[in-house]
């Protein structure tokens, strides 16, 4: 087996799921919850509301 001579279009590409862009940034972050956050009071908020919002649109 040989060496590819190729080279990666993207150099941001690493072996995790994603890339980052260049321009990321952990500010990004600051509105959000982190970690366990469907467990987090705020985020509960936020799921029961789209909840009810698709069923109303959907007329279920």
């Amino acid at each position: 087996m040989q060496k590819s001579n190729l080279k990666l279009i993207y150099p941001i590409f690493f072996y995790e799921p994603t890339a980052k862009s260049y321009n990321w940034s952990i500010k990004d972050f600051n509105n959000t919850t982190i970690g366990r956050s469907h467990q987090s009071k705020e985020e509960k908020t936020k799921l029961k509301f789209i909840k009810d919002k698709s069923k109303e649109i959907l007329a279920l």
